[in-house]
């Protein structure tokens, strides 16, 4: 029903007047009539598919107009309610309602504009009311009332106002000026001249100053003397020649809209007094009500012609009778579908409408509904037509009751859908033979129209994806595909679309029901040009068990491969296998570029251990950093923080992202795996950018493949564990030999440096007139004496430590500032003979920290750590002596920022003689301050960077 399709009876309700709208079932205007399209505020061809309800139905009275849209999809249905056009205006509307013949596609609805007769009806009721109490108040004007009121034109009506005002009460010319036509053009509709003749629309009129002034300002105008007027001297002849000396004009004004304008003329001057200008304001106000009245009793009758042309011509059996089942009223299409002549033979035929029903039962049944609910809609029942055969019908009806409210009687609407009914059995028919096949079929059937939208499901669908088919139908498919399958899906589609017959068998991933994605094996049929089906043809079944075994043994084979080619590189060096181990870590997870990066035990800064070649020849920063702090690293590091990966695929809005330095590659994706790795710290494979989201499989991946790296990591930790063990226990050795030397050593260096330094002292003390030379001699002698004896002693302490024989709590911030005390000769000496600046450093820890040792030898060890400081830094520097609590232990630690020392230099640190000071250096300072460390259970560790300075931290 779109499109030029015509309906035959169309043309009749376009002349009548009668507004049509055609719906589908959704609520979309398929056709509207001329009449409907003035109403809606556009042309027919505009509202075709605008949405009744969004568009056109106040909000308020939407919920009961999509009740009784619902009914009428199942039954005739009628009512009033109100309509909305596109420029806002709200009609009152009283509606027809049937379903198409198309059961279940659509509803037409036949309608009467009724907002005038209701409003003017009000207003009638309104006017009326006031015309009473004015009555009431002025009792003189009651003849002049009833005199207007009696009238049945508008015609009549003005010709009997302008009869009843008699030139005694001083109006010896009168006439009526009216708003004519949608442009309310003021036209003198008719004039009483003093003489008694009555003009017609024609000759007298009132100049436009005047008139303006009547109509715009809506207020009595009184002219006492018509020949001073200047308003009024283009009509001074006529005004003198019938004698004519004042004027009193007052608009008609009904409702606050004037319609018109009563002048009065008077052959006196003494017109114009107050109480006349009430009299005459009160009578106009009476003869605007006269014509109002009578031009909403004429539209009231133009109406009830409509509505009997509507009954008469309407499509559908419409009828009216009593209780009892007398019929009172039927219209030709119920006669007809009756089998009868007329409806004269209709009412003459049958006297009682029981006897119409096939079962009489059902006429109680539907009198029974009528009574209790007022209305009927969508009523079914069968009817014997005069000649013998049956119809099936649907019933719309409402009940009709007296002024005191009483029911007496019904209205129905009858639509014959015999033909709606046989199709409707046979289509059912038909339907359970197709569904006890779709029931039992393993596949799934689906049906598409040519937009791609859903129209149907077989049953099987529900058992596969666990939910209703009902819930996707109408819906288009491409909402459901994978959005990386979304462009193979359009591509077969359109070539689907351009050969009618042809077939695709296809494999694509959908999301219904759980929300998971779901692997189907499908074949599409294009049978859009089947009259029987016209629609795309989908067979499909769940393959997504299969493709996750296959997907699953491809990874697992990938899997074994790269990890056997990681064991062939286990006695590689150590940068080749994470290169490789990086490698395989972007191919499994189909990644463009990732790093590998370890976190030492303890430590504060990551170190990168390998990148992908991309990273590095894309990479446009100025400075590529090998190590990062842990706590300023960006989000990648994430893992390393947290201890679980991290999986962004939205990386660009993440809340924790910190942006990206300048010049570094762009990141869409982002996944972190952190791998802890005995005697190594933790490792962390990141890797970025796979062209679609990371899952939780990719996490299993990496994990799992970084498993085997991990063992050989871990084998090769334990390995340089063993060999660190080898070495320790032959350094011990070694010193233990060492020791047993150095003490015979010592004992004899002893011995032979006593009288030397004893000659030294008692020369210098008894000798006063030693020459200044030879006593510069002999202090420097007692110097190096008094230096042997220190590196003896040293030896004796290193080699038979003896236990601690008091210790106390000892308070490390004390210490710090002794140990500088002590050793401040040592740079202001270095300062004023070499040249060198030093910047000392104190941060001490506002609550001091205590440790249980004895204060001495602690001192001593701290001294040490500040003299070697001192010697590191052979073009001045800073020197930092802090300390703290971290994690439970207390700590003293002297840093500097001198030459620094490489691993291999900081492996032997800590070995007695081991010296790079040269023929300067003892060797024994860290070697004692380490000896002292443990003696108190404490330990001495090192951090040095080469060409940036050293830690020595006791803990």
């Amino acid at each position: 029903m779109t499109g030029d399709q015509r309906l035959p009876w169309e043309e009749l309700l376009d002349r009548a007047g009668v507004i049509m709208v055609v719906l589908d079932r959704e609520g979309k205007i398929l056709r509207v009539n001329k009449a409907g399209a003035r109403l809606l505020g556009a042309r027919p061809e505009e509202l075709v598919s605008r949405d009744w309800f969004a568009e056109f139905v106040p909000p308020q009275r939407e919920p009961e107009l999509r009740r009784v849209f619902s009914a009428t999809l199942k039954g005739d249905t009628a009512h009033v309610n109100t309509v909305r056009s596109l420029t806002g205006e709200e009609r009152t509307i009283v509606w027809r309602n049937a379903p198409l013949p198309e059961s279940g596609t659509g509803v037409v609805a036949l309608g009467i504009d009724i907002t005038d007769r209701v409003r003017l009806e009000g207003e009638l009721k309104a006017a009326l009311e006031d015309a009473r109490r004015r009555l009431n108040r002025l009792t003189a004007l009651r003849k002049i009332d009833k005199s207007i009121i009696a009238s049945r034109s508008l015609e009549e009506t003005a010709q009997l106002a302008l009869e009843a005002i008699p030139p005694e009460l001083g109006a010896d010319a009168v006439a009526l000026t009216l708003l004519e036509g949608p442009e309310r053009r003021p036209v003198l509709f008719r004039m009483r001249l003093p003489n008694g003749t009555l003009i017609r629309k024609e000759a007298f009129q009132l100049t436009a100053p005047l008139l303006e002034e009547l109509l715009e300002g809506r207020e009595t105008v009184a002219v006492p003397d018509l020949e001073a007027d200047p308003r009024v001297q283009v009509h001074l002849d006529r005004i003198r020649n019938e004698g004519l000396r004042s004027y009193l004009g007052v608009p008609l004004v009904v409702r606050g809209r004037v319609v018109g304008v009563l002048h009065v003329l008077s052959k006196s001057k003494q017109l114009i007094q107050a109480e006349d200008v009430e009299f005459f304001r009160t009578l106009a106000g009476q003869v605007a009500i006269a014509l109002e009245s009578t031009r909403l009793t004429e539209e009231l009758a133009r109406s009830e012609r409509e509505y009997r042309e509507l009954f008469d011509m309407a499509p559908v059996g419409i009828y009216r009778a009593t209780l009892d089942g007398r019929l009172l009223k039927a219209n030709p299409a119920l006669a007809e579908l009756l089998g009868f002549p007329s409806p004269e033979a209709l009412l003459e035929a049958v006297s009682d409408v029981r006897s119409l029903y096939v079962e009489p039962v059902r006429r109680d049944e539907f009198l029974q509904r009528l009574l209790v609910n007022g209305m009927v809609h969508g009523f079914k029942a069968r009817l014997r037509r005069a000649d013998g055969a049956v119809r099936w019908v649907r019933k719309n009806a409402r009940l009709l009751r007296d002024p005191q409210g009483r029911a007496w009687g019904y209205e129905v609407v009858c639509l014959d859908i015999t033909e709606e009914k046989k199709a409707e059995e046979m289509r059912e028919r038909n339907w359970r033979r197709f569904q006890a096949l779709l029931e039992h079929a393993p596949d799934v059937i689906a049906l598409l129209d040519r937009e791609g939208r859903i129209t149907y499901e077989s049953p099987s669908f529900t058992r596969i994806f666990g939910i209703p088919a009902h819930q996707v139908i109408g819906q288009p498919i491409w909402r459901f595909f994978h959005p990386e399958d979304l462009p193979q899906v359009r591509d077969i589609w359109q070539r689907l679309l351009a050969r009618p017959g042809s077939s695709e068998r296809v494999r694509w991933r959908v999301r219904l029901g759980t929300g998971e994605w779901r692997w189907v094996e499908a074949v599409v049929t294009n049978l859009l040009r089947d009259p029987a089906v016209q629609a795309v043809v989908v067979n499909y079944r769940d393959v997504t068990e299969q493709v996750r075994i296959q997907q699953e043994e491809a990874r697992l084979r990938r899997r074994l491969e790269l990890q056997w080619r990681i064991s062939e590189l286990a006695d590689t060096n150590v940068a080749a296998l994470y290169r490789e181990t990086l490698s395989g870590a972007l191919e499994l997870t189909e990644s463009t570029i990732g790093v590998i990066a370890q976190l030492r035990e303890g430590e504060a800064k990551v170190s990168l251990l390998a990148c992908s070649d991309e990273v590095m020849e894309r990479c446009q920063m100025k400075d590529k950093p090998c190590q990062l702090e842990l706590t300023t690293a960006g989000l990648w590091a994430e893992p390393l923080r947290t201890g679980e990966p991290l999986m962004v695929n939205d990386y660009s809005s993440h809340p924790r992202r910190h942006g990206l330095p300048q010049g570094h590659l762009p990141i869409q994706r982002l996944l972190g795996v952190p791998i802890p790795v005995r005697g190594k710290g933790t490792l962390l494979v990141v890797v970025a950018n796979k062209s679609r989201e990371y899952t939780q499989e990719d996490v299993t991946q990496l994990r799992s493949f970084v498993g085997s790296v991990q063992v050989i990591l871990e084998r090769r930790a334990m390995e340089e564990e063993l060999a660190r063990s080898r070495e320790q226990l032959l350094r011990q050795e070694r010193l233990r030999l060492v020791g047993q030397l150095a003490s015979g050593v010592a004992h004899d260096i002893n011995n032979a440096l006593s009288p030397v330094l004893g000659y030294v002292d008692l020369l210098l003390q008894t000798e006063p007139d030693l020459s200044p030379r030879v006593r510069e001699y002999l202090e420097r002698v007692k110097q190096a004496g008094e230096s042997i004896a220190d590196t003896v002693q040293r030896l004796r302490n290193l080699y038979r430590p003896q236990a601690p024989t008091t210790t106390a709590p000892v308070d490390l911030n004390r210490i710090a500032r002794a140990a500088l005390d002590l050793a401040r000769p040592r740079w202001k000496d270095l300062a004023q003979a070499q040249g060198r600046a030093f910047r000392v450093v104190e941060e001490l820890s506002a609550r001091a920290p205590l440790v249980e040792a004895d204060e001495g030898e602690l001192r001593d060890a701290v001294v040490n750590l500040v003299m070697n400081a001192l010697d590191a830094m052979p073009r001045g520097g800073t020197l930092t002596v802090r300390t703290g609590i971290r994690e439970g232990e207390a700590f003293l630690e002297v840093a500097d920022t001198g030459v620094g020392m490489d691993e291999v230099t900081v492996s032997r640190a800590r070995e007695p003689f081991f010296t790079t000071k040269g023929p300067e250096g003892t060797g024994l300072g860290l070697a004692v301050a380490d000896r002292i460390a443990h003696a108190y259970g404490g330990r001495l560790e090192l951090e040095s960077t080469l060409g940036e300075g050293t830690r020595a931290r006791l803990v």
